[in-house]
C-alpha cells in the first residue's frame, strides 16, 4: 500500500512539473468554481438537507438511531456532516462543505482522466466549474454531487486496474459500498463494473484485480447486510425499507404515465436543463466522428451506460420505479458528459461545413425555444456557443504556433458568462 501511494505520489509530481499550463488550469478550475459557489451562497438547510443536519445532530447528542428512514440510513452523508460542523461549527457554509469538496475533487479528477492534452483537460475542468447545476448543488446539504464523485472515482479506478496492484480494487469496492449509504442509487453501476470484472476473468486479464474486487465487495457487502441484522432483525432491512419509503411514494409509474417516461419524457427533460443540453449537443456531436483516444472511447461507455438506465432502468424490482426526473438526480452523468463536450468542440472545429451548420441549427433552435419560453438570458448563452465555436475556428487558421490548442479554451467562455449571469440573479448575497 505504501509503494502505491509512493509510486501514486511521484506521477501526479512528475505530470504537474512537465506542464505548468495544464497545473495551473488545474488551479484555476477550482479557484473558480469555489468562488463561484460562494457567491451563490449557501442557504440554511430546510428541505433534506435539514434531514441530514438533524442526524447529524444526533450523533453529536448521542441520539442518533438507525431506522426505517432512507435519509436516515445515509450514514456517508451524516457523518462527514457531524465532524464538519464539530470542528467548525454550525453554519450554512460548514453543513454544506462536504458536497462543496466533492465537487471540487469531481474538476480534478475529470482533469486527470484527460491529463493526455492538457488543453481538452482543463477545458473539460471548467465546464464542470462553471456548470449552473454543479455549482447549485455544490454549495447545499443534498447527496447527489457526492453520489457523481463515487460512482466516477470508483469507475475510474477499475477502469486504471493493474493485476499487481491490491490499493486499487480494495478502494473502488469500498466506494461502491460507502456510495449506497450516500445514495441507494450507486447500485445501477454495479452492472457496468461487474461486467468489466467478469470479462477480465474470463479472458484471464487482471486476474488479481478482479479477485481482490469481487472478495472486498463480497466481504464489506456481507458485513453490511449482517450488522443492519443485527440491529433490525431483517436481512432485507435496507431493501425493504426503499421500497416503502421512497418507491413506492414517488416512483411507481404504470400505464400511459409509464410510456411517456420510457419514451420522449427524459428527451424533454433534458433539453430544458441548461446545466445538461448543451453539453449534449457538443457531446453528441463529438460521436459523429470515430473515437481518438482510449480515455474518449472510456467516457462514451460509461456517458451511454449512464443514459440509458437512468433513462430505462427501475430503482425497485418489485414495480417500475424509474430515476426521478429532476436535474440532481441526473447528475452522475455530468462528469463523464463535460469530459465527451470538451473532446467534441475539439472534433466540432474540424468538421466540413455541413456538419457544423447541424450543429449550429440545434443550438439556434434552442435559442429560439428559451426565447418562446421567456428565458432571454439562456438564449443569449445558446446563441453565444455557435460564436465561440467560429470564432476559435478562425483563430486557429490563423496558426500562431505556440498556442493554437489553447484558442479551443474559448468554448468556456459562453458557460463562464452563463454561471456569472446564473450566479448574478440566484446569489443570496444580493437577494
Amino acid at each position: 500500500m505504501v509503494q502505491d501511494f509512493k509510486n501514486i505520489t511521484l506521477a501526479a509530481f512528475n505530470h504537474f512539473e512537465m506542464s505548468a499550463f495544464y497545473r495551473n488550469g488545474i488551479m484555476f478550475a477550482m479557484f473558480l468554481h469555489l468562488v463561484l459557489s460562494l457567491a451563490l451562497g449557501t442557504p440554511w438547510p430546510g428541505t433534506d438537507d435539514l434531514c441530514y443536519l438533524n442526524q447529524a445532530e444526533k450523533v453529536v447528542n448521542g441520539t442518533y438511531h438507525f431506522d426505517e428512514s432512507p435519509k436516515n440510513q445515509r450514514i456517508a452523508i451524516i457523518l462527514p456532516t457531524y465532524v464538519a460542523i464539530g470542528l467548525f461549527g454550525k453554519a450554512p457554509l460548514t453543513i454544506a462543505l462536504y458536497p462543496l469538496l466533492c465537487s471540487m475533487i469531481s474538476i480534478l479528477m475529470v482533469m486527470w482522466f484527460l491529463k493526455s492534452n492538457a488543453t481538452t483537460a482543463i477545458l473539460s475542468g471548467l465546464l464542470l466549474a462553471c456548470n449552473i447545476t454543479q455549482i447549485t448543488f455544490a454549495r447545499v446539504l443534498f447527496p447527489d454531487v457526492i453520489l457523481a464523485l463515487f460512482i466516477f472515482a470508483s469507475i475510474y479506478l477499475v477502469w486504471n486496474r493493474k493485476s499487481g496492484h491490491w490499493f486499487r480494487p480494495t478502494a473502488a469496492a469500498l466506494l461502491l459500498v460507502s456510495g449506497f449509504f450516500v445514495k441507494q442509487l450507486i447500485v445501477l453501476v454495479v452492472p457496468y463494473l461487474g461486467f468489466i470484472v467478469i470479462k477480465d476473468l474470463i479472458k484471464g486479464e487482471h486476474v488479481r484485480f478482479a479477485r481482490i474486487f469481487i472478495l472486498t465487495l463480497t466481504i464489506s457487502t456481507a458485513s453490511v447486510v449482517i450488522l443492519v441484522y443485527n440491529l433490525t432483525g431483517d436481512w432485507f432491512f435496507l431493501l425493504n425499507t426503499i421500497e416503502a419509503n421512497h418507491n413506492e411514494v414517488f416512483a411507481s409509474l404504470d400505464g400511459l404515465a409509464l410510456w411517456n417516461r420510457l419514451t420522449y419524457e427524459p428527451l424533454l427533460f433534458l433539453s430544458g436543463l441548461t446545466g445538461f443540453w448543451p453539453l449534449l449537443i457538443l457531446a453528441a456531436a463529438g460521436m459523429m466522428s470515430k473515437k481518438e483516444s482510449v480515455q474518449e472511447g472510456k467516457l462514451r461507455e460509461l456517458f451511454l451506460y449512464l443514459l440509458l438506465v437512468f433513462w430505462l432502468a427501475s430503482t425497485s424490482i418489485k414495480s417500475y420505479s424509474p430515476v426521478l426526473l429532476l436535474d440532481r438526480m441526473w447528475m452522475p452523468l455530468l462528469i463523464p458528459l463535460c469530459g465527451l463536450a470538451a473532446i467534441g468542440f475539439g472534433k466540432t472545429l474540424e468538421f466540413d461545413v455541413k456538419k457544423q451548420i447541424i450543429v449550429y441549427v440545434v443550438f439556434l433552435l434552442t435559442a429560439i425555444r428559451c426565447m418562446s419560453e421567456g428565458s432571454e438570458g439562456e438564449a443569449v448563452f445558446y446563441m453565444m456557443i455557435p460564436l465561440a465555436i467560429l470564432t476559435s475556428k478562425r483563430m486557429l487558421k490563423k496558426q500562431f504556433p505556440a498556442i493554437d490548442e489553447r484558442f479551443k479554451l474559448g468554448l468556456a467562455l459562453p458557460f463562464f458568462l452563463l454561471a456569472i449571469w446564473f450566479v448574478w440573479s440566484n446569489s443570496l448575497h444580493l437577494n
